[in-house]
């Protein structure tokens, strides 16, 4: 039996994408989909048109009610993850929180919540490996080049600016860089038909260095799902960078 997964968020435009490729991995089961539209619908047909057996139930309690589950994988929005991710860890279930726009109070409030119940909880902003590595590069060049601004482009459904993950780039940037230059220029794009991408601009004597990432599809966000979920199951406490889960 692999990690029994349920997808808050299921019929959501990310929800959708792991509900269909976490089946993939032969490690993760996902036991059911959780959507306040769509419950009572088999999830594998609502994702891609073939039965799955496995059903979308209308919230968490219900869900619990009908299979045992280790871990919650959220893409909801942020009001609704803080609800989900609080009664999962009281429920015993570690929670992976792809929503973003949460505040410090709340991701501080489910961090003491992980720590009390003896198990893990990630908040993660980006779930990209390749954003991921693009952190690391950042903390490298800053290292050596003086200026650098930061320039985040999402679909247009997106509420949060910034984004999570260029305020994660930024503290990144900032911690390698000396003390006492200024954080970096943040500017945000909204515009449909994009879905995430992070262009971060240095500049130096004579020259400047340009680091992008770009996730062209949400499937590009599975891989890091996967690597996460197999991590709260051996983790304690809060988890906030993916980059802390590569090898």
């Amino acid at each position: 039996m692999g990690i029994r997964v349920l997808i808050a968020g299921a019929l959501g435009r990310t929800g959708r994408e792991m509900a269909r490729l976490l089946p993939a991995y032969d490690d993760i089961e996902v036991v059911g989909g959780i959507s306040r539209s769509g419950y009572g619908q088999d999830l594998g047909r609502a994702v891609s048109g073939r039965e799955s057996g496995t059903l979308i139930y209308p919230d968490l309690p219900a869900a619990l009610s009908a299979v045992e589950a280790d871990v919650l994988v959220d893409f909801t929005v942020a009001a609704a993850a803080v609800i989900n991710a609080t009664a999962a860890l009281r429920s015993g279930l570690r929670p992976v929180v792809g929503t973003t726009g949460l505040a410090e109070a709340d991701i501080a409030h489910l961090a003491g919540l992980a720590d009390e119940r003896g198990l893990a909880v990630a908040i993660i902003p980006n779930f990209a490996i390749g954003a991921a590595l693009l952190e690391r590069y950042c903390a490298d060049a800053a290292r050596y080049l003086s200026d650098c601004t930061i320039i985040e482009l999402h679909h247009n459904r997106k509420l949060d600016a910034p984004s999570g993950t260029a305020r994660q780039l930024s503290s990144a940037i900032a911690a390698a860089r000396a003390e006492g230059q200024r954080a970096p220029d943040i500017h945000s794009v909204r515009l449909p038909g994009l879905v995430a991408h992070h262009e971060v601009i240095f500049g130096g004597l004579g020259q400047t260095l340009t680091l992008r990432h770009d996730s062209i599809s949400r499937e590009s966000f599975a891989p890091g799902v996967a690597l996460t979920v197999r991590a709260v199951m051996k983790r304690t406490g809060l988890i906030r960078r993916l980059l802390d889960l590569l090898d």
